[in-house]
């Protein structure tokens, strides 16, 4: 259920957080204060203190949604940077294994180096 829930959060924030909805909620908005100060429809007279009660009310759920809809991508985040610090440590354990092996090359490096040098002495002394 709570995938559930998470999935629509997801999908109602998407829709809300567009320009278009905000555009066609102010729309509707008017619509109704105009029709109720032309007298068309007498449901709201003018303070609109229902119009108040409703926009305050879907404050509020878009608000709880919104939240929702965070929470689960504060979550996905969690675990990508999960993934993200296993994958750092493993590339730090590759990192220093290389690093040692180089060391141990360089040491093998260094006495062939010697060695090398011991024969060229010996080749100018003769």
């Amino acid at each position: 259920m709570k995938d559930f829930g998470n999935k629509i959060a997801h999908k109602i924030t998407k829709s809300i957080a567009t320009w278009r909805f905000v555009f066609a909620f102010l729309g509707g908005c008017f619509v109704w204060m105009f029709l109720n100060i032309a007298g068309i429809i007498h449901a709201d007279p003018f303070p609109f203190i229902l119009l108040n009660l409703i926009l305050s009310l879907i404050a509020a759920i878009q608000c709880s949604i919104i939240m929702i809809a965070q929470n689960q991508q504060d979550e996905t985040l969690r675990k990508a940077d999960g993934k993200r610090d296993e994958m750092l440590i493993s590339i730090l354990q590759i990192q220093s294994d290389i690093s040692q092996h180089i060391t141990g090359e360089e040491s093998t490096l260094v006495e062939i180096n010697k060695k090398m040098d011991e024969i060229l002495t010996k080749l100018d002394r003769e």
